[in-house]
């Protein structure tokens, strides 16, 4: 649009870059909502840590147990009955 710049570009590889567009002069709000992203976007990093954190502990835990896990099964917690399922043998009538 008239009057845009970009006013900030890091880069850190061809696909994984920020560029900040800015139209007219820095401001204090303009600095806010800057400031605004940057601590929502740490709170999303910290959250992805965690739940990264938390499958490693599920599947270690797992591992010790005996239960072998692929990655697909540590992105989410089993449902009690996939619990049940794994830790007792079925039954079969007969």
């Amino acid at each position: 649009m008239d009057g845009e710049r970009v006013a900030f570009t890091e880069e850190a590889n061809p696909h994984n870059y920020l560029k900040s567009v800015a139209s007219g002069e820095a401001d204090e709000t303009m600095l806010e909502a800057l400031a605004d992203y940057v601590k929502c976007q740490e709170k999303r990093l910290v959250a992805s840590t965690n739940v990264q954190s938390k499958a490693e502990e599920y599947r270690r835990d797992l591992g010790q147990a005996g239960i072998a896990v692929n990655d697909d099964e540590c992105k989410r917690p089993p449902t009690a009955a996939a619990l049940w399922n794994t830790i007792l043998p079925r039954r079969t009538t007969g």
